[in-house]
Protein backbone atom coordinates (compact mmCIF):
# COMPACT_ATOMS: atom_id res chain seq x y z
CA UNK A 1 0.00 0.00 0.00
CA UNK A 2 2.32 2.79 -1.00
CA UNK A 3 -0.12 5.40 -0.78
CA UNK A 4 -0.08 4.93 3.07
CA UNK A 5 3.58 5.82 3.00
CA UNK A 6 5.31 9.33 2.79
CA UNK A 7 6.71 8.78 -1.04
CA UNK A 8 3.02 7.52 -1.96
CA UNK A 9 1.98 5.29 -5.40
CA UNK A 10 4.65 4.70 -8.13
CA UNK A 11 2.76 6.79 -10.28
CA UNK A 12 3.87 9.65 -8.62
CA UNK A 13 7.60 8.67 -8.09
CA UNK A 14 10.02 10.57 -9.51
CA UNK A 15 12.44 9.80 -12.62
CA UNK A 16 15.65 8.89 -10.79
CA UNK A 17 13.57 6.44 -7.80
CA UNK A 18 11.59 5.06 -10.90
CA UNK A 19 15.01 4.34 -12.60
CA UNK A 20 16.92 2.86 -9.55
CA UNK A 21 13.77 0.90 -8.47
CA UNK A 22 13.64 -1.16 -11.84
CA UNK A 23 17.45 -1.34 -11.60
CA UNK A 24 16.94 -3.01 -8.01
CA UNK A 25 14.24 -5.58 -8.78
CA UNK A 26 16.26 -6.55 -12.14
CA UNK A 27 19.35 -7.86 -10.54
CA UNK A 28 20.05 -10.82 -8.77
CA UNK A 29 22.77 -8.55 -6.49
CA UNK A 30 21.48 -7.24 -3.17
CA UNK A 31 20.05 -4.10 -3.35
CA UNK A 32 18.31 -1.00 -0.75
CA UNK A 33 17.35 1.99 -1.41
CA UNK A 34 16.97 5.08 1.26
CA UNK A 35 14.42 7.83 -0.14
CA UNK A 36 12.97 11.14 0.38
CA UNK A 37 13.48 12.62 4.57
CA UNK A 38 12.29 9.89 6.10
CA UNK A 39 14.79 7.66 4.42
CA UNK A 40 11.61 4.87 3.30
CA UNK A 41 12.71 1.41 2.80
CA UNK A 42 12.91 -0.08 -0.36
CA UNK A 43 15.18 -3.48 -1.20
CA UNK A 44 14.66 -6.45 -3.39
CA UNK A 45 14.26 -9.89 -2.96
CA UNK A 46 18.55 -11.06 -3.06
CA UNK A 47 18.68 -8.35 0.19
CA UNK A 48 15.67 -9.67 1.83
CA UNK A 49 17.66 -13.06 2.52
CA UNK A 50 20.23 -11.43 4.94
CA UNK A 51 16.92 -10.21 6.70
CA UNK A 52 15.08 -11.68 9.50
CA UNK A 53 11.42 -12.16 10.60
CA UNK A 54 11.42 -8.85 12.43
CA UNK A 55 12.62 -6.85 9.71
CA UNK A 56 11.16 -8.46 6.58
CA UNK A 57 8.33 -7.73 4.98
CA UNK A 58 7.64 -5.17 7.58
CA UNK A 59 10.70 -2.89 6.62
CA UNK A 60 9.24 -2.27 3.25
CA UNK A 61 8.40 1.41 2.87
CA UNK A 62 8.91 1.96 6.29
CA UNK A 63 11.13 5.18 7.88
CA UNK A 64 14.94 4.03 7.94
CA UNK A 65 16.06 5.10 11.42
CA UNK A 66 12.38 3.13 12.71
CA UNK A 67 13.71 0.21 10.89
CA UNK A 68 17.27 0.61 11.51
CA UNK A 69 17.01 1.78 14.84
CA UNK A 70 20.57 -0.67 16.33
CA UNK A 71 22.41 0.46 13.87
CA UNK A 72 21.52 4.53 12.78
CA UNK A 73 24.16 5.95 14.96
CA UNK A 74 26.60 4.36 12.47
CA UNK A 75 24.72 4.28 8.90
CA UNK A 76 22.77 7.59 9.72
CA UNK A 77 25.68 9.78 9.25
CA UNK A 78 26.60 8.17 5.93
CA UNK A 79 23.70 8.18 4.22
CA UNK A 80 23.25 11.87 5.81
CA UNK A 81 26.64 12.44 3.90
CA UNK A 82 25.79 11.25 0.17
CA UNK A 83 22.08 13.34 1.11
CA UNK A 84 24.10 16.09 1.14
CA UNK A 85 25.69 16.18 -1.69
CA UNK A 86 29.17 15.30 -0.52
CA UNK A 87 29.55 12.18 -2.61
CA UNK A 88 29.50 8.49 -2.44
CA UNK A 89 30.64 6.40 0.18
CA UNK A 90 32.42 2.82 0.26
CA UNK A 91 32.62 0.56 3.83
CA UNK A 92 34.35 -3.05 3.26
CA UNK A 93 33.56 -5.32 6.18
CA UNK A 94 31.89 -2.93 8.59
CA UNK A 95 30.42 -4.47 11.69
CA UNK A 96 26.77 -3.70 11.97
CA UNK A 97 24.76 -5.71 14.46
CA UNK A 98 21.94 -6.19 13.61
CA UNK A 99 18.40 -7.56 14.75
CA UNK A 100 17.72 -11.21 13.12
CA UNK A 101 15.78 -14.25 14.25
CA UNK A 102 15.58 -13.27 17.56
CA UNK A 103 18.81 -11.82 18.81
CA UNK A 104 21.43 -8.98 17.72
CA UNK A 105 23.78 -10.99 15.50
CA UNK A 106 27.46 -9.56 14.63
CA UNK A 107 27.35 -8.90 10.64
CA UNK A 108 29.47 -7.62 8.50
CA UNK A 109 28.70 -6.08 5.26
CA UNK A 110 30.97 -4.83 2.44
CA UNK A 111 28.95 -1.79 1.30
CA UNK A 112 28.65 1.38 -1.18
CA UNK A 113 26.00 4.56 -0.52
CA UNK A 114 25.24 6.13 -3.89
CA UNK A 115 23.43 9.13 -4.65
CA UNK A 116 19.99 8.75 -6.62
CA UNK A 117 19.74 11.70 -8.88
CA UNK A 118 16.64 14.32 -8.18
CA UNK A 119 16.11 17.97 -9.34
CA UNK A 120 13.77 18.26 -7.04
CA UNK A 121 14.81 17.68 -3.83
CA UNK A 122 17.21 19.32 -1.60
CA UNK A 123 21.14 18.68 -3.08
CA UNK A 124 20.07 17.42 -6.23
CA UNK A 125 19.57 14.21 -4.04
CA UNK A 126 16.82 12.45 -3.52
CA UNK A 127 18.27 9.04 -2.52
CA UNK A 128 20.40 6.75 -1.81
CA UNK A 129 21.38 3.59 -3.27
CA UNK A 130 22.98 0.73 -1.36
CA UNK A 131 24.62 -1.50 -3.26
CA UNK A 132 25.90 -4.14 -0.83
CA UNK A 133 26.98 -7.84 0.77
CA UNK A 134 27.22 -9.74 3.62
CA UNK A 135 30.32 -10.83 4.56
CA UNK A 136 30.30 -12.27 8.04
CA UNK A 137 31.45 -15.77 6.68
CA UNK A 138 34.44 -14.50 4.99
CA UNK A 139 35.54 -11.93 7.99
CA UNK A 140 34.85 -14.62 10.91
CA UNK A 141 36.96 -17.29 8.67
CA UNK A 142 39.77 -14.45 8.02
CA UNK A 143 39.44 -14.22 11.54
CA UNK A 144 39.79 -17.49 12.62
CA UNK A 145 42.72 -18.06 10.28
CA UNK A 146 44.44 -15.07 11.36
CA UNK A 147 43.91 -16.53 14.72
CA UNK A 148 45.48 -19.91 13.78
CA UNK A 149 48.15 -18.17 12.18
CA UNK A 150 48.96 -16.24 14.72
CA UNK A 151 49.40 -19.30 17.32
CA UNK A 152 51.08 -21.03 14.42
CA UNK A 153 53.81 -18.30 14.38
CA UNK A 154 53.75 -18.33 18.63
CA UNK A 155 54.11 -22.21 18.22
CA UNK A 156 57.36 -21.97 15.92
CA UNK A 157 58.38 -19.02 17.74
CA UNK A 158 58.83 -20.75 20.99
CA UNK A 159 60.02 -23.88 19.39
CA UNK A 160 62.44 -22.17 17.26
CA UNK A 161 61.15 -23.65 13.81
CA UNK A 162 61.97 -22.29 10.65
CA UNK A 163 60.82 -22.67 7.26
CA UNK A 164 62.63 -23.38 4.25
CA UNK A 165 61.64 -23.44 0.26
CA UNK A 166 63.87 -24.12 -2.87
CA UNK A 167 62.96 -24.43 -6.31
CA UNK A 168 64.11 -27.21 -8.25
CA UNK A 169 67.40 -26.92 -9.61
CA UNK A 170 68.64 -25.58 -6.61
CA UNK A 171 69.33 -21.56 -7.26
CA UNK A 172 67.96 -19.11 -4.58
CA UNK A 173 66.67 -20.59 -1.67
CA UNK A 174 63.75 -19.01 -0.15
CA UNK A 175 63.92 -18.82 3.89
CA UNK A 176 62.17 -17.26 6.61
CA UNK A 177 64.40 -14.88 9.17
CA UNK A 178 64.22 -17.59 11.71
CA UNK A 179 66.14 -20.00 9.43
CA UNK A 180 68.07 -17.23 8.38
CA UNK A 181 69.31 -16.87 11.70
CA UNK A 182 70.11 -20.74 12.41
CA UNK A 183 72.66 -20.19 9.45
CA UNK A 184 73.84 -16.66 10.40
CA UNK A 185 73.08 -14.92 8.05
CA UNK A 186 70.64 -11.38 8.57
CA UNK A 187 67.41 -10.72 7.95
CA UNK A 188 66.44 -10.25 4.31
CA UNK A 189 69.66 -11.52 2.82
CA UNK A 190 69.44 -13.43 -0.66
CA UNK A 191 70.90 -16.77 0.23
CA UNK A 192 72.11 -18.73 -3.09
CA UNK A 193 72.77 -22.46 -2.40
CA UNK A 194 76.81 -22.17 -2.92
CA UNK A 195 76.20 -19.55 0.53
CA UNK A 196 73.95 -22.29 2.46
CA UNK A 197 76.95 -24.96 1.33
CA UNK A 198 79.50 -22.24 2.42
CA UNK A 199 77.63 -21.69 5.62
CA UNK A 200 77.85 -25.05 6.70
CA UNK A 201 80.50 -27.24 8.65
CA UNK A 202 82.82 -28.62 6.43
CA UNK A 203 82.47 -32.07 7.54
CA UNK A 204 78.86 -31.96 7.62
CA UNK A 205 78.52 -31.14 3.50
CA UNK A 206 79.21 -34.23 1.74
CA UNK A 207 76.62 -36.37 3.82
CA UNK A 208 73.81 -33.13 3.50
CA UNK A 209 74.37 -32.98 -0.52
CA UNK A 210 73.85 -37.03 -0.38
CA UNK A 211 71.01 -36.98 1.77
CA UNK A 212 69.20 -34.18 -0.29
CA UNK A 213 70.08 -36.31 -3.63
CA UNK A 214 68.83 -39.05 -2.19
CA UNK A 215 65.43 -37.82 -0.79
CA UNK A 216 64.72 -35.92 -4.49
CA UNK A 217 65.72 -39.20 -5.76
CA UNK A 218 64.08 -41.58 -3.73
CA UNK A 219 60.85 -39.45 -2.78
CA UNK A 220 61.61 -40.26 0.51
CA UNK A 221 61.24 -37.85 3.93
CA UNK A 222 64.38 -35.44 4.41
CA UNK A 223 65.35 -35.60 8.35
CA UNK A 224 68.89 -34.85 8.61
CA UNK A 225 70.72 -32.42 11.44
CA UNK A 226 74.46 -30.68 10.63
CA UNK A 227 76.42 -27.89 11.83
CA UNK A 228 76.15 -24.48 10.71
CA UNK A 229 79.26 -21.65 11.56
CA UNK A 230 79.27 -18.08 12.01
CA UNK A 231 82.26 -17.00 9.42
CA UNK A 232 82.62 -13.85 12.38
CA UNK A 233 83.15 -15.82 15.30
CA UNK A 234 83.51 -19.37 14.73
CA UNK A 235 80.09 -20.36 17.05
CA UNK A 236 78.58 -23.73 16.04
CA UNK A 237 74.83 -24.27 15.83
CA UNK A 238 73.43 -28.13 15.58
CA UNK A 239 70.37 -27.61 13.11
CA UNK A 240 68.11 -30.23 12.19
CA UNK A 241 66.36 -29.75 9.06
CA UNK A 242 63.12 -31.99 7.99
CA UNK A 243 61.24 -31.73 4.41
CA UNK A 244 60.59 -33.30 1.34
CA UNK A 245 60.86 -32.67 -2.47
CA UNK A 246 57.22 -31.50 -4.80
CA UNK A 247 56.91 -33.01 -8.16
CA UNK A 248 55.17 -31.90 -11.28
CA UNK A 249 52.70 -34.62 -13.26
CA UNK A 250 55.51 -35.84 -15.11
CA UNK A 251 57.40 -36.98 -12.05
CA UNK A 252 59.70 -33.83 -12.19
CA UNK A 253 60.72 -32.20 -9.22
CA UNK A 254 59.82 -28.68 -8.97
CA UNK A 255 60.03 -27.47 -4.80
CA UNK A 256 62.15 -28.79 -2.21
CA UNK A 257 60.65 -27.31 1.19
CA UNK A 258 60.87 -28.38 4.70
CA UNK A 259 61.52 -26.61 8.49
CA UNK A 260 64.48 -26.47 10.43
CA UNK A 261 64.90 -25.85 14.22
CA UNK A 262 68.28 -25.20 16.28
CA UNK A 263 68.73 -28.82 18.12
CA UNK A 264 72.12 -27.33 19.51
CA UNK A 265 70.54 -27.21 23.34
CA UNK A 266 69.39 -30.71 22.59
CA UNK A 267 72.94 -31.62 21.83
CA UNK A 268 74.65 -30.27 24.72
CA UNK A 269 72.34 -32.17 27.26
CA UNK A 270 72.97 -35.36 24.62
CA UNK A 271 76.53 -34.53 25.35
CA UNK A 272 76.03 -34.09 29.07
CA UNK A 273 73.96 -36.26 29.25
CA UNK A 274 76.71 -39.02 27.49
CA UNK A 275 79.36 -37.13 30.04
CA UNK A 276 77.29 -37.77 33.09
CA UNK A 277 76.25 -41.44 32.06
CA UNK A 278 80.59 -41.96 31.87
CA UNK A 279 80.95 -40.47 35.03
CA UNK A 280 78.49 -42.81 36.61
CA UNK A 281 80.05 -45.91 34.92
CA UNK A 282 83.09 -44.58 35.97
CA UNK A 283 81.68 -44.01 39.77
CA UNK A 284 79.71 -47.75 39.79
CA UNK A 285 83.86 -48.78 38.58
CA UNK A 286 85.64 -47.35 41.41
CA UNK A 287 82.94 -48.28 43.53
CA UNK A 288 82.73 -52.17 42.98
CA UNK A 289 87.37 -51.57 43.09
CA UNK A 290 87.17 -49.96 46.30
CA UNK A 291 84.43 -53.10 47.89
CA UNK A 292 86.69 -55.49 46.22
CA UNK A 293 89.64 -54.05 48.04
CA UNK A 294 87.74 -53.16 51.28
CA UNK A 295 86.85 -57.13 51.23
CA UNK A 296 90.62 -57.71 50.70
CA UNK A 297 91.83 -54.51 53.54
CA UNK A 298 89.68 -56.56 55.67
CA UNK A 299 90.40 -60.18 55.22
CA UNK A 300 94.38 -59.12 55.37
CA UNK A 301 94.65 -58.63 59.24
CA UNK A 302 92.13 -61.61 59.53
CA UNK A 303 95.14 -64.80 58.90
CA UNK A 304 97.59 -63.37 61.56
CA UNK A 305 95.16 -62.68 64.04
CA UNK A 306 93.73 -66.17 64.16
CA UNK A 307 97.57 -67.35 63.71
CA UNK A 308 98.24 -65.03 66.65
CA UNK A 309 95.04 -66.33 69.05
CA UNK A 310 96.13 -70.44 67.63
CA UNK A 311 99.62 -69.55 68.97
CA UNK A 312 98.34 -68.15 72.37
CA UNK A 313 95.92 -71.22 73.14
CA UNK A 314 98.50 -73.54 72.46
CA UNK A 315 99.08 -75.68 75.78
CA UNK A 316 103.06 -75.71 75.63
CA UNK A 317 103.22 -71.81 74.19
CA UNK A 318 106.23 -69.60 75.85
CA UNK A 319 105.81 -66.35 77.65
CA UNK A 320 107.53 -64.68 74.53
CA UNK A 321 105.54 -66.42 71.93
CA UNK A 322 102.52 -65.05 73.85
CA UNK A 323 104.04 -61.90 73.88
CA UNK A 324 104.71 -61.52 70.12
CA UNK A 325 101.18 -63.07 69.14
CA UNK A 326 99.51 -60.35 71.51
CA UNK A 327 101.86 -57.75 69.68
CA UNK A 328 100.40 -58.95 66.40
CA UNK A 329 96.74 -59.01 67.14
CA UNK A 330 97.22 -55.59 68.74
CA UNK A 331 98.88 -54.14 64.94
CA UNK A 332 96.03 -55.95 63.18
CA UNK A 333 93.09 -54.56 65.18
CA UNK A 334 94.53 -50.96 65.59
CA UNK A 335 94.76 -51.08 61.73
CA UNK A 336 91.44 -52.63 61.29
CA UNK A 337 90.12 -50.12 63.69
CA UNK A 338 91.84 -47.00 61.15
CA UNK A 339 90.41 -48.58 58.60
CA UNK A 340 87.16 -48.43 59.81
CA UNK A 341 87.19 -45.54 61.59
CA UNK A 342 87.94 -44.18 58.20
CA UNK A 343 84.79 -45.47 56.62
CA UNK A 344 82.88 -44.15 59.11
CA UNK A 345 84.29 -40.35 58.59
CA UNK A 346 83.37 -40.78 55.08
CA UNK A 347 79.34 -41.74 55.89
CA UNK A 348 79.39 -38.65 58.16
CA UNK A 349 80.98 -36.36 55.41
CA UNK A 350 78.70 -37.96 52.74
CA UNK A 351 75.75 -37.55 54.96
CA UNK A 352 77.00 -33.98 56.29
CA UNK A 353 77.04 -34.83 59.81
CA UNK A 354 80.88 -34.65 59.89
CA UNK A 355 81.69 -31.54 62.15
CA UNK A 356 85.13 -30.31 63.55
CA UNK A 357 85.43 -28.55 66.74
CA UNK A 358 88.22 -25.90 66.20
CA UNK A 359 90.54 -24.80 69.29
CA UNK A 360 93.97 -23.40 69.58
CA UNK A 361 96.34 -26.13 68.68
CA UNK A 362 100.19 -26.09 68.67
CA UNK A 363 101.47 -27.03 65.32
CA UNK A 364 104.14 -29.15 66.87
CA UNK A 365 101.70 -31.17 69.11
CA UNK A 366 99.72 -32.03 66.00
CA UNK A 367 103.14 -32.74 63.82
CA UNK A 368 103.97 -35.28 66.48
CA UNK A 369 100.87 -37.43 66.80
CA UNK A 370 101.13 -37.71 63.31
CA UNK A 371 104.68 -38.93 62.98
CA UNK A 372 103.81 -41.20 65.94
CA UNK A 373 100.75 -42.20 64.07
CA UNK A 374 103.13 -43.50 60.86
CA UNK A 375 106.24 -44.11 62.30
CA UNK A 376 106.17 -48.04 62.34
CA UNK A 377 105.38 -47.77 58.69
CA UNK A 378 108.42 -45.16 57.92
CA UNK A 379 110.46 -47.66 60.10
CA UNK A 380 109.23 -50.79 58.65
CA UNK A 381 109.63 -49.37 55.30
CA UNK A 382 113.40 -47.51 56.08
CA UNK A 383 112.29 -44.19 55.15
CA UNK A 384 113.93 -40.99 56.14
CA UNK A 385 111.69 -38.45 57.46
CA UNK A 386 112.86 -34.63 57.33
CA UNK A 387 110.04 -32.79 59.22
CA UNK A 388 110.70 -28.75 59.02
CA UNK A 389 108.63 -26.20 61.39
CA UNK A 390 108.29 -22.24 61.57
CA UNK A 391 111.59 -21.69 65.13
CA UNK A 392 108.96 -19.97 66.04
CA UNK A 393 106.46 -21.83 68.13
CA UNK A 394 103.52 -21.87 66.13
CA UNK A 395 99.90 -21.73 67.22
CA UNK A 396 96.53 -21.94 64.87
CA UNK A 397 92.76 -22.61 65.61
CA UNK A 398 92.06 -26.03 64.16
CA UNK A 399 90.53 -29.65 65.50
CA UNK A 400 93.85 -31.07 66.64
CA UNK A 401 92.58 -34.50 66.25
CA UNK A 402 91.35 -34.17 62.66
CA UNK A 403 94.14 -32.20 61.37
CA UNK A 404 96.83 -34.76 62.81
CA UNK A 405 94.96 -37.19 60.73
CA UNK A 406 94.47 -34.75 58.06
CA UNK A 407 98.63 -35.18 58.39
CA UNK A 408 98.59 -38.65 58.84
CA UNK A 409 96.58 -39.71 55.65
CA UNK A 410 99.64 -37.51 54.13
CA UNK A 411 102.67 -39.09 55.40
CA UNK A 412 100.63 -42.88 54.95
CA UNK A 413 100.12 -41.88 50.86
CA UNK A 414 103.94 -40.91 50.88
CA UNK A 415 105.20 -44.07 52.79
CA UNK A 416 102.91 -46.30 50.40
CA UNK A 417 103.91 -44.87 47.30
CA UNK A 418 107.84 -45.08 48.09
CA UNK A 419 110.21 -47.35 47.30
CA UNK A 420 111.77 -48.72 50.82
CA UNK A 421 114.71 -46.10 51.85
CA UNK A 422 113.32 -42.80 50.35
CA UNK A 423 113.03 -39.77 51.76
CA UNK A 424 110.03 -37.88 52.83
CA UNK A 425 109.42 -34.34 53.68
CA UNK A 426 107.28 -32.12 55.64
CA UNK A 427 107.40 -28.38 55.52
CA UNK A 428 105.48 -26.05 57.44
CA UNK A 429 105.54 -22.19 56.82
CA UNK A 430 103.15 -19.02 57.66
CA UNK A 431 102.84 -16.13 55.15
CA UNK A 432 99.71 -13.80 56.11
CA UNK A 433 97.72 -15.76 58.65
CA UNK A 434 98.03 -18.72 56.23
CA UNK A 435 99.86 -22.08 57.20
CA UNK A 436 101.09 -23.93 54.49
CA UNK A 437 101.95 -27.70 54.82
CA UNK A 438 104.02 -30.03 52.15
CA UNK A 439 104.23 -33.40 52.23
CA UNK A 440 107.20 -34.33 49.61
CA UNK A 441 108.10 -37.68 48.43
CA UNK A 442 110.29 -39.49 45.87
CA UNK A 443 107.76 -41.46 45.26
CA UNK A 444 105.85 -42.83 41.81
CA UNK A 445 104.63 -39.85 40.93
CA UNK A 446 101.17 -39.06 39.24
CA UNK A 447 100.24 -38.70 35.40
CA UNK A 448 99.40 -35.43 34.63
CA UNK A 449 96.23 -36.32 33.68
CA UNK A 450 95.40 -37.93 36.77
CA UNK A 451 96.45 -35.21 38.76
CA UNK A 452 92.69 -33.94 38.83
CA UNK A 453 90.64 -36.86 39.86
CA UNK A 454 93.09 -37.87 42.89
CA UNK A 455 91.14 -36.15 45.47
CA UNK A 456 87.83 -37.92 44.38
CA UNK A 457 86.06 -41.17 46.28
CA UNK A 458 87.29 -44.50 45.53
CA UNK A 459 90.23 -43.10 43.28
CA UNK A 460 93.16 -45.55 42.95
CA UNK A 461 96.40 -44.12 41.25
CA UNK A 462 97.45 -46.93 38.29
CA UNK A 463 101.24 -47.17 38.51
CA UNK A 464 102.04 -51.08 37.81
CA UNK A 465 103.65 -50.77 41.26
CA UNK A 466 102.46 -54.00 43.50
CA UNK A 467 104.31 -52.60 46.30
CA UNK A 468 102.90 -49.72 46.79
CA UNK A 469 99.76 -51.68 48.30
CA UNK A 470 95.99 -51.31 47.33
CA UNK A 471 94.85 -48.82 49.33
CA UNK A 472 90.70 -48.39 48.98
CA UNK A 473 91.05 -45.13 47.62
CA UNK A 474 89.68 -42.87 50.13
CA UNK A 475 92.14 -41.14 52.28
CA UNK A 476 92.98 -38.28 49.77
CA UNK A 477 89.05 -37.72 49.54
CA UNK A 478 88.91 -37.84 53.23
CA UNK A 479 91.51 -35.33 53.70
CA UNK A 480 90.06 -32.90 51.15
CA UNK A 481 86.75 -32.85 52.96
CA UNK A 482 88.36 -32.08 56.18
CA UNK A 483 90.54 -29.63 54.86
CA UNK A 484 87.49 -27.98 53.91
CA UNK A 485 85.49 -27.92 57.03
CA UNK A 486 88.77 -26.16 57.84
CA UNK A 487 88.83 -23.50 55.69
CA UNK A 488 91.81 -24.43 53.90
CA UNK A 489 92.69 -25.41 50.66
CA UNK A 490 94.89 -28.68 49.09
CA UNK A 491 96.14 -29.58 45.95
CA UNK A 492 98.77 -32.63 44.40
CA UNK A 493 101.79 -31.86 42.29
CA UNK A 494 103.82 -33.93 40.78
CA UNK A 495 106.34 -33.87 37.20
CA UNK A 496 105.16 -37.04 36.35
CA UNK A 497 105.03 -40.55 36.53
CA UNK A 498 108.76 -41.35 38.66
CA UNK A 499 108.92 -38.34 40.13
CA UNK A 500 107.47 -38.08 42.98
CA UNK A 501 104.92 -36.38 44.14
CA UNK A 502 104.33 -32.89 46.19
CA UNK A 503 100.95 -32.35 48.12
CA UNK A 504 100.36 -28.78 49.51
CA UNK A 505 98.13 -27.91 52.28
CA UNK A 506 96.83 -24.17 53.38
CA UNK A 507 94.75 -23.58 56.57
CA UNK A 508 94.14 -20.19 58.11
CA UNK A 509 95.75 -19.46 60.81
CA UNK A 510 92.18 -18.07 62.46
CA UNK A 511 92.45 -15.03 65.04
CA UNK A 512 95.30 -16.36 67.92
CA UNK A 513 98.45 -15.45 68.60
CA UNK A 514 101.24 -17.20 66.72
CA UNK A 515 103.39 -16.28 69.77
CA UNK A 516 101.97 -17.34 73.26
CA UNK A 517 102.91 -16.63 76.13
Amino acid sequence: PWAETSIGEPGSWSAGLRTAVRVMLTTQHPLFIFWGAQHVCMYNDAYSSSLGPEKHPAMLGAPGRDSWWEIWPEIGPQIEQVMSGLGATWHKDQLLPILRNGDVQQVYWTYSYSPIDDPDSPHGVGGVLVICTETTDQVLAAKRLAEERARLAYATHLSGVGFWSCKLPFDVLEWDDRVKDHFFFPPGARIEIDAFYARMHPEDRRSTRKATQRCIEERSPYDIVFRTIDPATGAVKWIRALGAAEYADDGTPTHFDGVAVDVSEQKRDQERLSTLNQRLRQQERMKDEFIATLSHELRNPLAPIQAAAQVIAAPDVSPSQARRARAIIGRQVTHMSLLLDDLLDVARITQGKLQIRKRPVVLLDVVTAAVETVMPLILNKQHHLDVQLPPAPTVLLADPLRLSQILANLLVNACKYSKPGSSIRLVAGVERRTLSLTVKDEGIGIAREAISGIFKMFAQVDNGDADAGDGLGIGLSLVKALVRLHGGTIEARSEGLGRGTELVLRLPMGAVESNPA
